[in-house]
């Protein structure tokens, strides 16, 4: 960096051949160090314990509550899925219905479809601008 502008922290200034440079070290690019000192207060050592989840008040804990509601509800989902969905196709029972569709019908089905191509078109042109 050129003399006139002051270096930043973390760098020393250098008269080298009468410039003023900056030197500044790599230790601000030091990912290593930056991550040590993150985890350095953390609790990350207890996890690796198996004598620590003696202690541990798993009834009392609102994350193993949700993660066994989110068990029992794949659990659920998959059996229902396998066993009562497992020949349901909606393109199929559409193309079984050989009824004539009425004009009212036809109207709400192309006035849905256009609506939903305005709001793509109008959220497509809001995300460029």
């Amino acid at each position: 960096m050129p003399g006139i502008m002051p270096c930043p922290s973390g760098c020393t200034l250098a008269q080298a051949n009468s410039n003023k440079d900056c030197t500044c070290s790599l230790s601000l690019f030091d990912v290593k160090s930056q991550m040590s000192k993150i985890f350095r207060a953390s609790d990350l050592g207890k996890a690796f314990k198996l004598s620590s989840l003696a202690d541990w008040l798993w009834y009392s804990s609102p994350v193993f509550w949700m993660v066994s509601g989110f068990f029992v509800w794949f659990i659920i989902t998959l059996f229902s899925v396998l066993r009562r969905l497992k020949n349901y196709c909606i393109i199929q029972n559409f193309l079984k219905n050989k009824k004539p569709k009425s004009f009212i019908r036809r109207l709400i089905n192309a006035f849905i479809v256009n609506i939903l191509i305005i709001i793509i078109l109008i959220i497509r042109s809001l995300i460029k601008s």
